[in-house]
């Protein structure tokens, strides 16, 4: 399993939570082969993430944080990328 796949399921297994970037960048996750992600891996993977519309992003306090999509919200979702600047 990808670094990706197990990044999507970790927070799709606290639906509830919004998950902060640096919490997530520090955790142990692995990539197919074996070696661990590194942070900046880890960042773009919850970029890609958010351009699915898998995960939703918000910035708070300086925080870039990510929370879980429920299945039947994701085609309304519109990722950060896609949005005017308000």
């Amino acid at each position: 399993m990808s670094a990706q796949c197990k990044i999507l399921s970790y927070i799709e297994a606290n639906p509830n939570e919004w998950h902060i970037s640096g919490q997530l960048q520090l955790m142990d996750f692995k990539n197919e082969d074996g070696t661990r992600a590194l942070p900046r891996t880890i960042v773009r993977r919850l970029q890609n993430l958010e351009e699915n519309s898998l995960i939703a992003v918000t910035y708070k306090n300086r925080r870039t944080q990510y929370r879980a999509i429920p299945k039947e919200w994701r085609d309304r979702y519109i990722p950060v990328s896609m949005r005017g600047n308000a």
